[in-house]
């Protein structure tokens, strides 16, 4: 394969595999009306990739890391507001253990209709 500027291209076949282990704890509360629910829960995983290393040729070739072990930590909650509507986020803190990997914040949220 060739890119914009005429150079030969090898992705090769990335592939790696991922094992996450983990939990979730959840605490549900009820209002007076029974239509309006919320629940907030805590998740605790632990990350880690296998696979054998990987390349990718661009004139010569780069070597790619594994994603490596990461601990992810995160609080979210969901609520029912109308009996169809119900709102939900989370937010949550990944952190490499290994030399490979990476770190950061990330954020969901979001809103689903029941038909």
């Amino acid at each position: 394969m060739r890119d914009v500027d005429n150079l030969d291209v090898d992705l090769g076949k990335f592939y790696q595999w991922m094992v996450r282990f983990g939990g979730r704890l959840s605490k549900l509360l009820s209002s007076s009306e029974e239509r309006r629910v919320i629940s907030f829960y805590g998740k605790l995983y632990l990350s880690h990739s296998f696979g054998d290393r990987q390349f990718v040729s661009f004139k010569r070739d780069f070597q790619l890391d594994a994603f490596g072990s990461s601990l992810e930590v995160g609080v979210g909650f969901n609520a029912r507001v109308y009996p169809k509507f119900t709102l939900h986020g989370d937010i949550i803190y990944q952190h490499w253990l290994t030399k490979a990997g990476f770190s950061g914040i990330g954020f969901s949220a979001g809103l689903r209709y029941l038909f």
